[in-house]
Order: structure tokens, then C-alpha cells, then sequence
């Protein structure tokens, strides 16, 4: 997991030449600005994952299992900002990965709660420090005090709505 090859490696620049830069378009659009970030996000992630196994959405579910613990399917595609049926996709291949086992509902026969397996954890943990890397790679240009406030921005700011499921992305 921590031997992969340098051309899968994300590495920042200090040189803003290297870099190609941004539309005008994007300057005064916060909206496209936060588009660009999530996509090239998922774009530096989406081959560190592969070789985990995982997909930017089955890390979204492992993560929301590990620490929200969600007492059913339909919470967990809540949580996730993802249609329900959407999310029985992602957990199918999750369980078929050996990462996630649903179990019946004590309490509720008829719910399935989905649970992490010890693959599963260990799975997450190398996802998280992936992804660590890509962001540090992304927020090279400022400051950790910069990295910070903007962590905490975009939390309140992504807490004051509800999210949008999303269907096929």
C-alpha cells in the first residue's frame, strides 16, 4: 500500500509554472471553485484507492461506518449524500469485497444494518492516510493554519444544509 510506483504518486509543486492555471471563469465563482476541488480530489485519490480495492464512494461508506455508525441502510445513504438505491450498490460490493457484513436489526427484522469488518478497518485506515497525502498534496499552497481554517469552513458551511443525494456520480 505504501510501495506504489512514483507515477501514482501526488506530488506538490512550489513551482506555479508547473502548474497549469486556472480559467478566468473560476476566479469569481465559488461554485466552480468547489467543483474543481472535489474533482481533482477524487481524480488524485481515485488510483491510490484502486490499489486498496476501494472507490472515492466505498471510501465515503467505510468512513461513515467507522465513525457515524448508522442504524440502517437508509441512514447510511443519508449520511453519505447518495440516492438509497444507490447505496445498495456500493454496500453489495463492499460485502462481496469482504469489507462490510450486513446484519439483521435486533430490534427490526426487517432493517439490515451494515457493519465494518476487521478488512474493512484495516482497509480504511490505508485509505485515510491516502488520502491525507492528496489532500496535503492539494493544500500545498497554504499555510496549516490556512488548511485548518478552511477545514473548518467547509464543515460549518457543509452543516448548515442538508445534503443533495446524488444519483450516478
Amino acid at each position: 500500500m505504501d510501495g506504489m510506483s512514483p507515477a501514482n504518486q501526488v506530488e506538490p509543486t512550489a513551482d506555479p509554472e508547473a502548474v497549469p492555471p486556472l480559467p478566468d471563469a473560476f476566479a469569481a465563482r465559488l461554485p466552480l471553485l468547489l467543483s474543481r476541488a472535489g474533482s481533482d480530489l477524487a481524480a488524485f485519490a481515485e488510483p491510490r484507492f484502486a490499489e486498496l480495492g476501494i472507490t472515492p464512494k466505498d471510501y465515503v461508506a467505510l468512513a461513515v461506518l467507522a465513525d457515524d455508525e448508522p442504524g440502517s441502510q437508509l441512514e447510511l445513504a443519508e449520511a453519505c449524500g447518495r440516492a438509497p438505491a444507490m447505496m445498495v450498490s456500493v454496500i453489495d460490493q463492499l460485502a462481496h469485497k469482504g469489507l462490510v457484513a450486513r446484519e439483521r436489526d435486533p430490534k427490526d427484522r426487517r432493517r439490515s444494518v451494515v457493519r465494518l469488518t476487521p478488512d474493512g478497518t484495516q482497509v480504511l485506515a490505508a485509505a485515510d492516510r491516502e488520502a491525507e497525502r492528496v489532500s496535503a498534496a492539494m493544500l500545498v499552497a497554504l499555510s496549516p493554519d490556512e488548511q485548518t481554517q478552511l477545514h473548518d469552513l467547509m464543515h460549518r458551511a457543509l452543516r448548515a444544509v442538508a445534503p443533495a443525494p446524488h444519483d450516478g456520480d
